[in-house]
């Protein structure tokens, strides 16, 4: 599966307006609940991760998940994640699977793909000279 990156506001650098990313539109899962929702396909992160917000909208108990700390997401001390169980199908897939995602209140995260639970699953080709995501299934995967 091919996606063009997706082009957002630049607010670091006034005289480049808009910056190209490498966001997909994926599906999560929780119980009969789902949403839709772009996320960013980072490979500087070791995991999945979510805005608190999309935990609610998925009948997530946020601090019922298992909490741990995480650092490099933000300048300071770390932030407060809370692991759960999700299902996630990236749209265009017909498969669905269960990766362990983590759910924050922090500012900085709205949706980011990570290497544990979606790199395993995927091989990525980033064509940043193309603007474009390529995604293939892992055999087996």
């Amino acid at each position: 599966m091919k996606f063009d990156y997706l082009k957002q506001p630049n607010f670091n650098n006034p005289n480049q307006p808009w910056v190209s990313r490498p966001f997909v539109p994926v599906r999560l899962f929780n119980g009969g609940k789902k949403i839709d929702i772009y996320a960013l396909v980072d490979s500087g992160a070791d995991a999945s991760l979510f805005h608190s917000s999309l935990a609610k909208e998925l009948g997530i108990d946020l601090v019922a998940g298992r909490k741990q700390t995480f650092f490099g997401i933000s300048s300071g001390p770390g932030i407060e994640v809370y692991i759960h169980p999700i299902r996630l199908q990236v749209v265009g897939a017909s498969e669905t699977f269960e990766i362990e995602a983590g759910f924050t209140e922090s500012q900085g995260v709205g949706a980011i793909l990570g290497q544990s639970g979606f790199f395993d699953r995927y091989h990525i080709k980033f064509e940043r000279d193309k603007e474009r995501i390529e995604i293939t299934p892992v055999k087996g995967g």
